[in-house]
């Protein structure tokens, strides 16, 4: 797969120093390496302003017009969405996703690392626990529904989040997706998600 190189005036915003772990394997390296607070080792997305970074990235990308007509690949990237409720601020999770047929197939993965971060991009809560996930391909759009429990100090709780995207041609058709977050979640903190945004780019 070949490397992806930014355009000058993407690169000059993201030009910071880059993290000491190694970098993402094989893929977009200066992408992920251009937010301080990403674990380059799995994709973590840290606050709000290194996430809107990455999302514009591969939202500038054209529109997927013709996808693969077999085949699967896998993906990482990240959601994010503002949180209201037991929780305020802006809320995070990394990706982990596996196109089975990009020809109209199904789709599975999985959300991760999930992380709440206040207005000046403080991490204010941390949750443990995965949401599993699963979906479908239709034409160039993808759809998934993750479901799950995470955990903080204040108990479990039962989470819902809603992907729906289109794929992107950020290396090639369908190297990349981007889409609409929605969801919430009950139980020990019970919060609501709105103006939810995800993206991703082909492991």
């Amino acid at each position: 797969m070949k490397q992806i190189f930014l355009i000058p005036a993407m690169a000059g915003l993201l030009a910071v120093s880059a993290c000491s772990e190694s970098a993402l394997r094989g893929k977009d390296a200066a992408l992920i390496d251009s937010s301080p607070g990403v674990n380059t080792g799995r994709l973590t997305p840290e606050g709000e302003a290194d996430f809107l970074l990455a999302y514009q990235y591969v939202r500038a990308a054209d529109v997927t017009t013709n996808m693969p007509t077999s085949g699967g690949a896998s993906y990482i990237g990240g959601m994010g969405a503002d949180a209201t409720g037991g929780v305020n601020g802006f809320m995070t999770g990394a990706l982990d996703v596996t196109v089975h047929d990009l020809n109209n197939g199904s789709i599975t993965g999985s959300v991760t690392e999930m992380a709440v971060y206040d207005d000046a991009g403080k991490k204010t809560r941390d949750f443990d626990g995965a949401l599993s996930m699963t979906g479908a391909v239709t034409g160039n759009t993808l759809a998934t529904n993750a479901t799950g429990a995470i955990a903080d100090g204040g108990g479990s709780s039962n989470v819902t989040v809603n992907m729906n995207g289109t794929f992107r041609s950020v290396d090639g058709p369908a190297s990349g997706a981007t889409g609409t977050v929605t969801g919430g979640g009950t139980g020990g903190t019970t919060f609501t998600l709105s103006d939810g945004k995800f993206y991703l780019v082909e492991n």
